[in-house]
């Protein structure tokens, strides 16, 4: 089945924004996309003109977690991060599975509402897996794990085998292990990990906690480690960064999402670039702002080149998964222009989930499920700016209402 769109601005992703173009998708995937006058006279098929609008690609969403989404409104934000982390576990596992998955069939469900077609989706319980799989999105889900005592890591791999065996990847959604943070995991277990995994997301240098802890070895995290048995006696304080803990300790994969980033010096950078693997930065604005944790780097992240993209973070501290909200309180917050927020919501995700060759950008052969929102603004307005200052609802491009087409 052929359809095409045509509109005043088109945002392919790969060029600067085109005036008066079309796109052809056949069959779910982009087949064609040039000057509507070329289109009109290659095609027999109608071109469906949305007028004064934007197409654009659909938002990638590079952290999520959507086992938590049952949780809104139920949990403490006030006490800072640790508190709220223990609270949030508390009432996790204190859920019944119906309710866990409730959650993520309604977080799902937000996410497509709010134009999202690519996750990479955090799990401790395995629970949305399926789910996801079961959903038109397309993921990297990541079955987080922890354990900072070596000696239990025999018993951990055992458990993890026996829960990724439960799962097939496919071309859209696949599976990957992945260790919830540098304090939460140590080193026997970072090496299976990195043994197993081309691809890796993991929380780092989220909380100045972390910095003491690896610095001295002391403070809140540590309390955490031992108030839940956890902690290991044998571990030498490495008296550094986060950072420079995991990249010398050569705990990183070929690829790495590296989630929050807020407490990072240049140095870490440094250490950063000449690590010679692919280095992805995903920062959750709101999520930072809410959860009283910093504000990452941004600009400087751009500055260096790492690869910048975004997440809405769990809906307990963001609210809900709408990436346009993310993307505008990401341009309130860091010195970047509007089109590198875009990049950030889209392509750039995109890319930090090695999905780069279906999502993000507009092009042949890749899939063909876009957005299009209405331009309230003068034909000519910047459409990356358009797409920050209006408040317009965004449709996919398929369940446009047919009452607003123009046929050519």
């Amino acid at each position: 089945m052929v359809k095409i769109f045509s509109a005043n601005w088109i945002i392919t992703g790969t060029q600067p924004p085109v005036q008066h173009a079309a796109v052809v998708i056949k069959n779910g995937k982009i087949f064609d996309i040039a000057p509507r006058k070329e289109i009109a006279g290659k095609y027999t098929n109608p071109v469906h003109d949305l007028g004064n609008a934007i197409i654009f690609p659909a938002f990638v969403n590079a952290h999520t977690h959507l086992e938590l989404t049952h949780l809104r409104q139920k949990v403490n934000l006030i006490d800072g991060f640790i508190p709220w982390m223990r609270e949030t576990g508390r009432a996790q596992a204190s859920s019944s599975d119906e309710d866990i998955l409730a959650g993520i069939r309604q977080g799902i469900e937000e996410l497509h509402k709010s134009g999202t077609i690519g996750i990479g989706d955090i799990t401790s319980r395995g629970f949305s897996g399926n789910e996801i799989q079961n959903s038109n999105l397309y993921a990297r889900v990541f079955h987080e794990v922890q354990g900072f005592r070596n000696f239990k890591v025999p018993y951990l791999i055992r458990e993890i085998n026996d829960r990724l065996n439960q799962y097939e990847d496919t071309d859209r959604v696949t599976n990957h292990l992945a260790p919830h943070s540098p304090f939460l995991v140590g080193r026997k277990l970072f090496q299976e990990i990195e043994r197993r995994e081309s691809l890796m997301s993991l929380h780092l240098a989220t909380l100045e906690e972390e910095l003491e802890f690896f610095r001295y070895g002391t403070g809140p995290i540590k309390q955490l480690l031992l108030a839940n048995e956890m902690f290991d006696y044998k571990w030498q304080i490495p008296g550094t960064s986060p950072v420079k803990y995991f990249f010398e300790n050569y705990y990183y994969a070929q690829s790495n999402i590296l989630v929050h980033m807020v407490h990072v010096t240049e140095n870490d950078m440094d250490l950063m670039a000449e690590s010679h693997v692919d280095i992805h930065v995903c920062i959750c604005p709101r999520s930072h702002e809410t959860l009283g944790i910093g504000v990452a780097p941004a600009e400087q992240y751009k500055k260096r080149g790492f690869n910048l993209c975004m997440g809405t973070d769990n809906v307990v501290a963001s609210g809900d998964f709408d990436m346009r909200k993310e993307m505008q309180t990401a341009f309130d917050t860091y010195n970047l222009a509007p089109v590198d927020i875009f990049e950030m919501a889209t392509k750039n995700g995109a890319i930090a989930l090695g999905l780069e060759d279906q999502l993000g950008t507009i092009q042949k052969g890749h899939c063909g499920h876009l957005l299009t929102m209405r331009n309230p603004f003068a034909v000519d307005k910047n459409p990356y700016e358009v797409l920050l200052e209006s408040t317009e609802p965004i449709y996919w491009l398929e369940e446009v209402p047919s009452e607003t087409f123009e046929s050519l």
